[in-house]
């Protein structure tokens, strides 16, 4: 049971969809596919994971996302890669289509895949119909697997690595070996990755999306592919481990259910069908507030970032003066401040 590779667009894993609570969106990566990047060969004993979880978890719709994310183009192949900002749109897009955003939702992602996710979360949020801002509401969690979250050194290797080929061999294998526009997206520092990542650290807490991040611990052909430090979301609060036996190319395929990715996503759809069921979540589409509201929430924190800091006064008390420092920092859960680290002096 496996979706067919040959047609971009979202594939459903679960038998009965109707009767399911939650959904659960599997986003390959670099190079990847809607098959190959979950599957941990058939001698394994979860082999097609996102499979397995349909069967052990009825209650959740299991989605796979296939799309083309080659490392280098060609003019010879049918599908070129799309750049990341562009991807986002069909992304957001395909969702609404299938119905996703009805439910809350939960992605997993490798590599390229979370950046992709956070993109399509971005639009989600501030652009399009109400329907796209619903897939933003209905946003519970996002699993990030060794996704470059401030780009990868491999990005930069390979466009080198092509650009040698190029000026090594005949000038027509510029051609085959051109750095698609998907590689170009993970290169070290990207300005538009910075932005993502400080777009989503600051707005995935303030509405409530939890946030897990596994880095890889090992080498894969000599390389650490994404190092742990662009691996880190940087989000307080985000449950972020480096998996030592794990690299690049196996962190996305847990071959038995001790594997610790399997089971913290396992774990997360439990505790999640039991809010929904207990009522603390809604099955149906979630409250979304107008753009006048959005507007007026986005003004309020730049108000916030502005006083935001450690402040003093002093006050003069019967000839004497008295200074007090105070700090006062944002509370992202009700997009206000609160006074924090108070100390008093006499002189």
């Amino acid at each position: 049971m496996h979706p067919s590779e040959g047609q971009d667009g979202l594939t459903c894993l679960t038998k009965d969809p109707k009767d399911t609570h939650a959904s659960l969106v599997f986003v390959h990566g670099l190079g990847g596919s809607a098959f190959e990047t979950w599957n941990a060969g058939s001698d394994a004993e979860l082999g097609y994971w996102p499979a397995k979880l349909a069967e052990n978890y009825p209650y959740c719709c299991i989605w796979v996302l296939q799309y083309t994310a080659d490392i280098f183009d060609s003019p010879l192949k049918r599908h070129k890669t799309i750049d990341l900002i562009d991807k986002g749109r069909w992304l957001v897009d395909q969702l609404v289509q299938h119905g996703v955003q009805e439910k809350p939702i939960v992605f997993v992602c490798h590599s390229l895949g979370g950046l992709l996710v956070k993109q399509a979360l971005l639009f989600a949020q501030s652009l399009g119909p109400d329907s796209w801002r619903s897939v933003w509401a209905q946003t519970q969690a996002v699993f990030f697997l060794a996704t470059p979250h401030t780009g990868s050194q491999l990005a930069n290797i390979a466009q080198t690595l092509a650009d040698v080929i190029r000026r090594l061999t005949h000038p027509l294998a510029g051609l085959v070996f051109k750095p698609s526009q998907a590689l170009r997206n993970l290169e070290k520092n990207n300005p538009t990755l910075r932005y993502l990542r400080d777009w989503y650290r600051y707005y995935a807490p303030v509405q409530g999306i939890e946030t897990f991040a596994y880095a890889e611990g090992s080498m894969l052909f000599g390389t650490m592919v994404v190092e742990v430090e662009a691996a880190n979301p940087q989000i307080a609060g985000a449950d972020f481990v480096q998996l030592s036996d794990e690299n690049h190319l196996s962190i996305d395929k847990p071959a038995n259910s001790r594997k610790t990715v399997y089971r913290k996503v396992g774990a997360y759809l439990e505790g999640l069908e039991e809010r929904v069921t207990e009522g603390r979540i809604s099955s149906a589409a979630a409250f979304l507030p107008s753009r006048e509201a959005l507007q007026r929430a986005a003004e309020k924190r730049k108000i916030i970032s502005r006083i935001c800091g450690w402040w003093w006064e002093a006050i003069r008390v019967d000839g004497n003066i008295e200074v007090s420092l105070f700090e006062i920092r944002p509370n992202p859960m009700t997009n206000s401040v609160v006074c924090e680290h108070g100390f008093h002096y006499d002189f």
